[in-house]
């Protein structure tokens, strides 16, 4: 969303929300724009309708978010279905072709799988423990990954990539404790 688009979200928040506190100064409406600016200027606009709708009280960034949130919201359950059914798929080729078949798999499925490995070794089980423990095990860390996903998933963009950064940093440190060490 541009500056100008978010600019008349704000006016109609404003006609809304008369109280002179609620987004006071350019220094306020840059804080509110940068942690919103990532959300496309449609849904920001439905989101913003959505609140006006049923606030009381001007909107707070969170309560914005909340509604970007609704508007995107998932099926969780069918998710995990059709993360299994790509996950069963890559297994029933991944005696000789793990690697490829894991590379293909979508990056939250790939973190719930683990390593290509794991599916190389799932394909050699018997099939009654794929369609029972492996996929129950899948399915839960499945879940455990799309909620933490979750709770990226409303931060803005500029958050996320400053985020990346410290655990790149955090990770090179220990790459290169390691060394030490050794």
């Amino acid at each position: 969303m541009t500056r100008e688009e978010f600019s008349i979200i704000v006016k109609g928040l404003k006609a809304v929300y008369t109280d002179v506190k609620f987004i006071p100064d350019k220094d306020a409406f840059n804080v509110w724009y940068a942690m919103l600016c990532d959300v496309p200027y449609e849904v920001m606009s439905l989101a913003t309708q959505m609140y006006m709708a049923k606030g009381r009280f001007a909107p707070t960034i969170a309560d914005l978010r909340e509604r970007v949130e609704i508007i995107t919201k998932r099926d969780d359950e069918q998710a995990e279905l059709s993360a299994w059914g790509l996950v069963s798929k890559a297994i029933r080729d991944s005696t000789y072709h793990s690697k490829e078949r894991f590379e293909e798999l979508p990056p939250l499925v790939k973190e719930a799988v683990g390593t290509a490995e794991n599916l190389h070794n799932w394909g050699l089980s018997d099939i009654s423990s794929v369609e029972t423990v492996i996929q129950s095990n899948f399915i839960k860390a499945y879940r455990n990954v799309v909620a933490r996903s979750k709770q990226m998933e409303g931060l803005p963009q500029n958050i996320l990539q400053k985020i990346e950064t410290i655990k790149s940093n955090a990770l090179q440190i220990g790459v290169n404790d390691a060394k030490e060490n050794e």
